[in-house]
């Protein structure tokens, strides 16, 4: 790439795409720096630490997760059912509404005809 390409493509970033990536270089400068100051014992338990931490927001956020599906399983089971059997019992009720009708229409032929 020449200069006047580079100049180029410098002046069509965004100046607040050209700050975050500014911001983004100091910040690993600043971590280098940070890091060159602390004892590579600090450094190596320090990053453990960090990992640790991390694995155990991943076990939680995991946990939570599951739980919420169980839940929402439990809560999908309790109402569907329900709408089931309702369905079913208006069935039978409309059913056993139409067996009564007939029934009863039997019983007065039969009475009319004695």
């Amino acid at each position: 790439m020449t200069q006047d390409e580079k100049k180029e493509s410098k002046l069509k970033t965004h100046p607040l795409e050209a700050f975050v990536r500014h911001q983004g270089k100091a910040l690993q400068e600043l971590g280098k720096a940070v890091l060159s100051i602390l004892p590579k014992g600090v450094r190596d338990h320090g990053g453990n630490a960090i990992k640790e931490s991390a694995k155990g927001f991943s076990t939680l956020g995991n946990a939570v997760m599951d739980e919420v599906s169980k839940a929402a399983d439990s809560v999908s089971e309790t109402v569907s059912p329900k709408r089931k059997k309702t369905e079913k019992v208006e069935v039978q009720d409309a059913e056993e509404e139409t067996e009564e009708k007939e029934e009863k229409e039997k019983r007065l032929k039969r009475n009319k005809e004695h």
